[in-house]
């Protein structure tokens, strides 16, 4: 089964949990686990997209895979949340995205109808920690896929 399987939807499902437990796992069930006197052999409620993820970015299989470099990504934005960012700001993202090596083909993906509310805008992201990254254009079934 791929990630991003149309029939099954798993890439949304996956995302939106890490979206909206995100950085706040870390605290709060690390805590509730301690209140709970854990013992770690026993598995775990609630944090299976973590221990997914972890296994996808740190599994030696994965490791040719790793990339660090500048990506890009367009996205729609509210004007205030725009307001917030900063060249040169760290970005932390608590999903899995998909960027392009090639600034023209995440270019295909601007969304040209702004509003007074929304704007697409293009995001830059350079790539430090080449483990927090997958480069997987040769396994994708879309062949111009980068």
């Amino acid at each position: 089964m791929r990630y991003t399987n149309p029939r099954v939807q798993f890439h949304y499902l996956l995302n939106d949990d890490l979206a909206e437990l995100g950085s706040n796992f870390h605290f709060v069930n690390i805590q509730s686990l301690i209140n709970l006197d854990y013992v770690d052999n026993e598995p775990s409620q609630g944090l299976g997209q973590y221990i997914f993820t972890s296994i996808v970015i740190n599994h030696p299989r994965f490791n040719r895979y790793h990339y660090s470099s500048t990506t890009f990504r367009e996205m729609k934005i509210i004007k205030k949340d725009l307001e917030e960012y900063n060249k040169g700001n760290i970005v932390l993202t608590r999903s899995f995205l998909s960027t392009s090596k090639d600034r023209s083909i995440a270019k295909l993906f601007i969304d040209c109808t702004n509003n007074e509310i929304h704007l697409s805008v293009m995001c830059i992201f350079k790539v430090i920690n080449p483990g927090s990254s997958l480069f997987i254009e040769k396994l994708s079934h879309i062949g111009d896929e980068k």
